[in-house]
């Protein structure tokens, strides 16, 4: 697949000329990317964008499954529709945690709201607090997956991904089809990774938070596909974006 790159300006930006809907932004701080994507007329692809372009791309995947495995290079199945892209995936969807409610899922994460508060808030190793009609509004779209934030989630079989209500919502109408190519290639499980906390962390915490999620299929230990919450003040890698 031929990258086709955007003017200079936006030099970090590509498009591929199979997939003329998305874009990739190369690494950069979270805040840059959000507003390069957005300056061209894209936003963050969601979780069920990732799963159709997988769904798109099934005989690569197939052709990955079936490689030995390799540990070195563990997000290497991103290669087959994003050329470098070897890093889970950003995407629109955020983890927020409200104190004595619970933890949930949003497709209004306020990262997106706010990259530069986000970003900055990340790099200084704290969380992104909310509040007002930026927490109303994620609440607004969002589906509660834990009453604590210290609960761990239980995986979900991936023949069952239309069934569960917070991978349902996660990959929309590409939840069914999606789940059964997974448990084709032979990955049982699909998982959730936020950052766990003790009881006692928990209560220290007054004020609801956010933190952006990732999702990932690679070639970890084991074929591997889960969703988790992603610390911004790090570099993660490629960004990809959908036009609006």
């Amino acid at each position: 697949m031929k990258l086709t790159n955007y003017p200079a300006d936006d030099e970090r930006l590509c498009t591929i000329n199979s997939l003329p809907e998305y874009a990739k932004v190369e690494c950069n701080p979270f805040d840059k990317v959000i507003r390069i994507l957005e300056k061209n007329g894209y936003s963050l692809i969601s979780s069920e964008d990732f799963a159709g372009l997988i769904l798109q791309h099934e005989a690569e995947f197939h052709e990955f499954f079936y490689r030995p495995s390799s540990s070195e290079n563990p997000f290497e199945v991103m290669n087959f529709i994003f050329p470098g892209s070897n890093y889970p995936i950003l995407v629109k969807e955020g983890f927020l945690h409200i104190p004595k409610k619970g933890l949930f899922l949003t497709k209004k994460s306020p990262c997106l709201s706010n990259p530069e508060r986000a970003y900055r808030a990340n790099k200084l190793n704290r969380d992104y607090y909310v509040s007002g009609q930026i927490l109303e509004d994620a609440l607004n779209d969002s589906i509660q997956i834990s009453n604590t934030y210290f609960e761990k989630i239980d995986s979900v079989p991936t023949d069952k991904l239309a069934d569960c209500d917070w991978t349902s919502y996660l990959f929309g109408k590409y939840a069914q089809d999606f789940g059964d190519l997974l448990t084709y290639l032979g990955v049982e499980q699909f998982r959730e990774n936020h950052l766990l906390l003790s009881d006692e962390k928990e209560k220290s915490i007054s004020l609801p938070h956010v933190r952006q999620a990732t999702v990932h299929i690679g070639n970890w230990s084991s074929f591997d596909a889960r969703v988790f919450a992603t610390w911004l003040g790090h570099p993660i890698g490629s960004r990809i974006g959908k036009k609006k």
